[in-house]
């Protein structure tokens, strides 16, 4: 058995590669989803909202453009390398109505029921204890205010033809993950977690995508096998030279523009606080 990784970390590490990967194609990837979201619930001008794991810039502009010039937005994250890279993005972007800290999303320090709205993105995926990071957006949230949370579920997430190198390379990606304490399939679970978090009326939406030659996750499971490969290796998973071998032909696979590669399930959970008595 694999010794126990220390949990509580980003499996995926804040690498420069992986800073730029959601700046340059996570948003690219899931955007429309995300603002056919914010358009259906009653996000107002003026709200005060916080992004919990914003990275490298999140949807730090969205909800900057939606909530306007009297809002403010709080983008908060764990790494001091991604808070550097995300407050670069606020300048570059001219977003005066936004800040950025450098804070954990299991204790923020920010004011409690101080925010309209609380929202994360593919944070909880990645870290041990989720339900502690929900807890504290729940605390955060004014009386009436919404919690969202936007999580991906692997379960779909495959390629047709089928290749033996997908299946070692995502056998070895969620092991490195579960070894850390991450869930893998946590999409699933996001309506569940809310509601033990005490938020009321929680609705979801589940999407899917297939991710064609041109798309910018195409690739996505190769990279993600990349940043963990020391890992996998130093576990006892895969060997550094079998990585690299499934890596060279599954990308071989990958290139040819009839196999068709299905995404994760994305899992879009909200849930509004209480006003109490």
């Amino acid at each position: 058995m694999a010794a126990q990784a220390q949990t509580g970390t980003y499996i995926l590490g804040d690498n420069t590669d992986e800073r730029q990967r959601p700046r340059t194609r996570q948003n690219a990837a899931l955007g429309a989803e995300a603002e056919d979201l914010f358009d259906a619930l009653p996000i107002e001008p003026g709200w005060r909202v916080v992004e919990i794991g914003c990275g490298p810039c999140g949807l730090l502009e969205t909800m900057s453009r939606r909530v306007g010039p009297n809002g403010r937005v709080i983008g908060l994250d764990a790494s001091s390398a991604m808070v550097e890279e995300a407050r670069a993005f606020v300048e570059e972007q001219g977003l005066t109505n936004v800040e950025v800290l450098h804070a954990d999303g299991r204790s923020t320090g920010l004011p409690i029921e101080g925010f309209d709205l609380v929202h994360e993105r593919l944070v909880l995926i990645n870290v041990a204890q989720p339900e502690e990071i929900v807890a504290e957006m729940a605390r955060l949230a004014r009386p009436g205010g919404l919690v969202l949370l936007q999580e991906v579920d692997h379960v779909s997430w495959q390629c047709e033809p089928p290749h033996d190198a997908w299946t070692q390379l995502l056998r070895t990606f969620h092991a490195v993950a579960r070894d850390n304490g991450a869930d893998p399939l946590i999409g699933r679970r996001t309506p569940g977690m809310l509601r033990r978090a005490g938020l009321l009326g929680v609705d979801v939406r589940v999407h899917v995508q297939s991710w064609h030659h041109t798309h910018p996750w195409r690739f996505l499971l190769i990279e993600f096998a990349n940043l963990v490969r020391a890992a996998a290796a130093a576990r006892g998973h895969l060997a550094d030279e079998e990585t690299a071998a499934l890596q060279a032909g599954l990308r071989d696979h990958l290139s040819d523009p009839e196999t068709l590669v299905i995404g994760a399930l994305l899992f879009q959970a909200w849930g509004r606080k209480g006003t109490g008595v």
